[in-house]
């Protein structure tokens, strides 16, 4: 069936509503007896397939055929929502969204190798007992964790501890050190970010490190600690708020690039880094913001930030602590978008990182 584009906006627009309907029952549920949170799932994901076979999209009433049959399973009381089941749902709920926009626009890549084992797992676990259920719940998770591929080791080298002895100029010390302390104090103004800047300071240096064409070290961290500086210029109300629900000409958030950029220009020599700050938020086919550029225009260190920005947005970002993901959601949703947001080599190097960050217990 043939489709305008107002049609499909609208299709889309529906099931970003039904994924926050049906993301809250999920999470609600486990907290309360309520039966009409069940009820409020089903309606969602059957409303989801009932849009899409509307307008004959088989593949995503396909897969939502089976998230259906599952929480038809929950809905009867013949399972219970366990928290791997709900992690699994929630997985589910984020390919849904990739199905839709590859559907409805194009351009879009999607796991088709995860969608096969969600689809699958959902199958069985709506027919088996609760026990087994969770069985094949914790089995598909680990079996998705272990799809995300981590960098080929012919390109990984030691992580080297990470200090002022390996700046390559040491005059800019005494900027970076500057940088930091305005970082530290961006982090304090937010309560659920304390933290995020050493970490995602440890992690990008780790990345580079991983990958064949590293970026100027001091470039990198003076980008690292900047890159949210312009947000203090931002209204603090804004800050609590969903960015996606805004479009760019109605939100300071999206001009926070441009500020911290422009006040990196003003200083001698930082120049690369403010090209970096500029551009994290630039996504590989180009939706991203402020400029719109693409591909091979994109300073490398700017694809680094985006990865690892993306994720602690995922998963620290959101002030309500029930809409944070979890470390595989998170991770399942940077690896869906291989190719159309992140480049390939740099997401292998971010995933080696992450299993080593589990590994150890620091996440």
């Amino acid at each position: 069936m043939e489709l305008d584009q107002e049609t499909r906006r609208d299709l889309m627009d529906a099931y970003n509503d039904l994924h926050r309907e049906a993301e809250a029952a999920i999470n609600a549920l486990p907290t309360t007896t309520d039966p009409e949170l069940k009820h409020a799932l089903f309606r969602a994901i059957h409303n989801v397939k009932g849009n899409a076979g509307m307008m004959q999209l088989e593949p995503i009433v396909a897969f939502t055929h089976e998230m259906e049959e599952l929480v038809s399973a929950l809905r009867r009381g013949s399972l219970v929502l366990h928290p791997m089941i709900s992690e699994l749902l929630l997985i589910g709920l984020d390919r849904l969204q990739d199905l839709h926009q590859a559907e409805l626009f194009g351009g879009t890549s999607v796991e088709t190798n995860a969608i096969a084992l969600l689809q699958k797992s959902f199958k069985a676990i709506a027919g088996a007992d609760q026990l087994e259920a969770q069985s094949i719940a914790e089995e598909s998770l680990n079996t998705l964790a272990q799809g995300i591929q981590s960098p080929p080791t012919t390109i990984v080298v030691p992580l080297d501890s990470l200090d002022a002895r390996d700046l390559e100029d040491q005059g800019n010390i005494d900027d970076l050190i500057f940088f930091q302390e305005l970082s530290l104090e961006l982090d304090a103004q937010i309560p659920h970010w304390q933290g995020r800047s050493g970490q995602l300071f440890d992690w990008a240096m780790k990345i580079n490190q991983l990958t064949c064409t590293p970026v100027n070290y001091d470039q990198l961290a003076a980008a690292i600690y900047m890159h949210d500086i312009g947000m203090n210029l931002v209204d603090r109300k804004l800050w609590q708020r969903d960015q996606q629900a805004y479009p760019e000409s109605e939100s300071a958030l999206f001009k926070h690039p441009r500020w911290g950029a422009e006040l990196l220009t003003r200083m001698h020599g930082w120049q690369d880094a403010a090209g970096i700050v500029l551009q994290h938020h630039e996504l590989l086919d180009g939706s991203g913001y402020p400029n719109r550029i693409v591909g091979a225009d994109i300073h490398p260190g700017a694809k680094i930030l985006a990865i690892l920005d993306n994720f602690f947005q995922l998963t620290q970002g959101p002030v309500d602590p029930s809409r944070r993901q979890s470390t595989i959601r998170a991770l399942s949703a940077i690896n869906s978008r291989i190719g159309s947001h992140f480049e390939e080599e740099l997401v292998h190097c971010f995933n080696h990182i992450v299993r080593s960050e589990v590994r150890a217990g620091n996440i």
